[in-house]
């Protein structure tokens, strides 16, 4: 009779123990964030040709990015190194870095970014496992990963289940025309531009030729769409920056009878007039 009034008296302790720690504060919070935390899978697109299959963290619908995957693929792609030492993430680059992007520690940060050995950016870090066997990878919110990258004119673009990253080319007018021999308008990029960079290419009348161009530095472009240039086919350029896109009318001197276009580099226009 002792011995079963003993077990219900003991059944009873226990019952309540596990109500309080069910109830506990601290209990509560790590089965919320267990709750709001899940992890997918994002494919991680370079310039269009290179690809890397990478798992994301969505915390509280906040998406969580894994440096490794993208360091990797920066390296790979782009030819950007870069490796993480104690809290900071080290970029080896031939961007340099001007004193207005500098930055000043920040102490409740727990991620620093340096380019070329100058303090760039500060965020918060999650270290957590992934699906591909890393027992520690850092992960740092999207938004905080598409601000470091841009720092250095690399562009991210979320589009559902893909990420992309893109090296921005700043362009300048000055390379973008030129005037070739034998009836040649020459229309050229910067050297070391990406093939994504050129969208289209065409005749939009007789006499105006459109490139449009993506992923470049149009912010120069916004006071001064009409840019004048002395060439004796050309009558005038027109800059019309549409988002992330520059749209470039040549509007050549005279209507043009025949042309035809090749991609070497840039653009070779070859024109004869009517």
């Amino acid at each position: 009779m002792a011995l079963r009034r003993n077990q219900k008296i003991a059944f009873v302790l226990l019952f309540l123990i596990l109500l309080f720690y069910y109830f506990h504060p601290a209990y509560v919070y790590a089965k919320s964030q267990a709750k709001d935390t899940m992890t997918s899978t994002t494919t991680l697109f370079i310039n269009g040709t290179y690809a890397i299959p990478m798992p994301c963290m969505i915390q509280r619908s906040i998406e969580w990015i894994p440096l490794w995957y993208v360091s990797k693929a920066l390296r790979i792609a782009l030819g950007v190194r870069s490796e993480w030492h104690d809290g900071q993430w080290l970029f080896d680059t031939d961007y340099e870095l001007s004193a207005a992007d500098t930055e000043q520690r920040n102490p409740t940060s727990d991620l620093s970014v340096f380019i070329q050995g100058k303090r760039a950016y500060e965020c918060k870090a999650e270290v957590a496992t992934d699906p591909w066997g890393h027992k520690s990878t850092t992960f740092i919110k999207l938004v905080d990963m598409t601000r470091i990258l841009e720092i250095m004119n690399i562009r991210l673009v979320k589009d559902g289940e893909f990420l992309s990253i893109t090296k921005t080319v700043p362009v300048s007018i000055e390379n973008v025309i030129s005037e070739g021999s034998n009836g040649f308008l020459i229309i050229t990029t910067p050297k070391f531009i990406y093939s994504d960079v050129v969208i289209s290419h065409h005749f939009i009348g007789a006499n105006i030729f459109r490139i449009v161009l993506q992923n470049i530095e149009i912010g120069a472009y916004l006071n001064h769409r009409d840019v004048s240039i002395k060439n004796r086919y050309v009558k005038q350029v027109v800059l019309n920056p549409e988002g992330n896109k520059l749209v470039v009318d040549v509007i050549l001197q005279h209507p043009v009878r025949r042309a035809q276009g090749m991609t070497s580099g840039g653009f070779m226009l070859g024109y004869a007039f009517s």
